[in-house]
């Protein structure tokens, strides 16, 4: 069986295929594979053949891997999760169908096409900006907003009335996202992570997840949320000694811890200022702070409970949100983490 290294690194990559397949990249595609990774459908046809995209382009990067992973093995479980046979597989399918219960739905999907003469294709959808999905119950809906295809930086952020997805604009974001994967090659497997983590944020993060559903969660968001639900499956059955494959569907068994990780007083500490000059940087500065400790605070959490950086959800401003496997090791390190931080910061920062 796969180690759990080799499991995040699959499930960060398992739906990299949609990239490819969108860029019309079809020297990665193998038709030779469908009848073994794909899903047959009623009509007789394969259906999900992105997967045979993640195969082919994988393989083209299987050098570039980082240590502590056998390159096969993540290729076959990344390329295997829409027709999984072994339990190591399986926690890859289930990572993506729980990641893909929790964010997919049909409430918008033919909104802002009613004047459209003709359904767009697959890959000429846009992701939807989540925020203009969002109205008071007794206000008119607004119009629809939407995240142009182009990597992340400040100047993208803003969202736009229309936006114009081609394969062009595809196959420009595979050839910025395999020229720094390929950037990778020779990093240690913690710091690989920690950059595919940036990696897929600058160029995934304009990509939807899903054309079939509401297009309103990236790429992205998608990846790292498999990579936590799948990561924290792994941990949970085998530390409960019941890695058997029905049990991974089990779910009436709660196998999932929500912890919300919170600096207190921290008002005193940001306002309590003793000059006039330079407040402005001053309030920056220390609100970074509190930042740089909400993300140690989780990173120390997730460290404890024996799971990498994919399993925090969010660390901004004095939060921090993770999620980590049920049993009782994870309730402990979680309680004894908060007993060894709060004395640092009652020392260090002059907090109630």
């Amino acid at each position: 069986m796969a180690y759990y290294e080799e499991i995040i690194l699959a499930a960060w990559l398992h739906d990299i295929g949609k990239l490819v397949q969108r860029a019309g990249a079809e020297q990665y595609c193998s038709k030779d594979l469908e009848g073994y990774l794909g899903k047959l459908q009623k009509s007789n046809r394969y259906s999900h053949t992105h997967v045979l995209y993640t195969e082919g382009f994988l393989q083209s990067l299987k050098d570039c891997f980082p240590d502590k992973v056998c390159p096969a093995e993540v290729i076959r479980l990344a390329s295997s999760h829409h027709n999984p046979s072994l339990y190591d597989e399986w926690l890859i399918a289930q990572g993506d169908r729980l990641s893909s219960g929790s964010d997919r739905c049909a409430i918008l999907q033919n909104k802002g096409m009613e004047t459209a003469t003709e359904k767009p294709a697959f890959y000429e959808r846009p992701l939807t900006n989540v925020l203009s999905t969002v109205h008071l119950e007794e206000q008119k809906e607004g119009a629809l907003a939407y995240t142009p295809l182009t990597p992340l930086d400040n100047a993208t952020v803003p969202a736009v009335s229309e936006a114009q997805v081609t394969r062009e604009g595809y196959r420009e974001l595979l050839r910025l996202f395999e020229q720094d994967f390929r950037a990778l090659q020779g990093k240690p497997y913690k710091e690989f992570m920690e950059a595919l983590d940036t990696l897929f944020e600058r160029y995934c993060w304009c990509i939807p997840a899903s054309t079939q559903d509401d297009a309103d969660i990236s790429l992205y968001q998608h990846a790292k949320t498999t990579a936590a639900f799948a990561g924290t499956l792994y941990r949970y059955h085998a530390g409960t000694n019941t890695e058997i494959i029905k049990n991974l569907a089990d779910n009436e068994v709660k196998k999932f811890l929500f912890i919300n990780g919170d600096v207190s007083g921290i008002q005193p500490y940001i306002f309590d200022l003793k000059t006039s000059a330079d407040n402005s940087k001053l309030l920056r500065s220390r609100s970074f702070v509190i930042w740089v400790l909400s993300e140690l605070i989780a990173q120390k959490l997730a460290a404890q409970c024996g799971v990498s950086a994919e399993h925090i959800i969010i660390a901004a401003g004095a939060d921090c949100y993770c999620w980590f496997r049920i049993p009782a090791k994870s309730r402990i390190c979680c309680l004894s983490s908060g007993w060894n931080w709060n004395p640092t910061l009652l020392k260090n920062l002059p907090a109630d």
